[in-house]
């Protein structure tokens, strides 16, 4: 996946962030509002899915299709930028596209940039979810992969 280059020290894009860390480093750590971006349109497949398509031994095929969107244009504030809160009726569109569970996708992003200070000693950096709905996938933008590096497991 590639992604537009800019100057931001880290950015995730995943469906929620907790940060935690020592008092003092917590200080020199801040983050931007969530941000969602409803992605490319629904995508209807030809085949099936498997139950786990977006496990390691399905080769994550449910992702394979997504494309992060560049920065700017159609990113706007997640419902609730603080935790995300994205869910209910509006959440799929793939009934309306004519798509039926795992015969179709339909991929949302949210980002948050999080800035750390240089030289601020971080003891835990987590990403954890709630009511998830499939699956979710985290990749992290920094200087070291500027391109984005999915965190396994995500």
């Amino acid at each position: 996946m590639t992604r537009s280059s800019h100057p931001i020290p880290l950015a995730l894009t995943s469906l929620a962030l907790l940060a935690a860390s020592t008092a003092v480093a917590a200080q020199s750590i801040t983050r931007t509002p969530w941000q969602m971006h409803e992605g490319q349109s629904v995508i209807l497949l030809d085949a099936e899915l498997p139950a786990n398509g977006a496990l390691p031994e399905n080769g994550y095929i449910a992702f394979q299709r997504a494309q992060i969107p560049a920065e700017g244009h159609g990113w706007v504030p997640a419902p609730n930028p603080e935790s995300i809160g994205f869910g209910g009726p509006r959440a799929s569109k793939i009934a309306q596209a004519g798509g039926t569970c795992r015969r179709a996708i339909d991929y949302t992003y949210f980002q948050t940039i999080v800035d750390i200070l240089e030289g601020t000693q971080v003891d835990v950096f987590k990403i954890a979810f709630q009511g998830m709905d499939d699956a979710s996938r985290i990749t992290i933008f920094n200087r070291a992969n500027p391109g984005g590096t999915v965190v396994d497991g995500s």
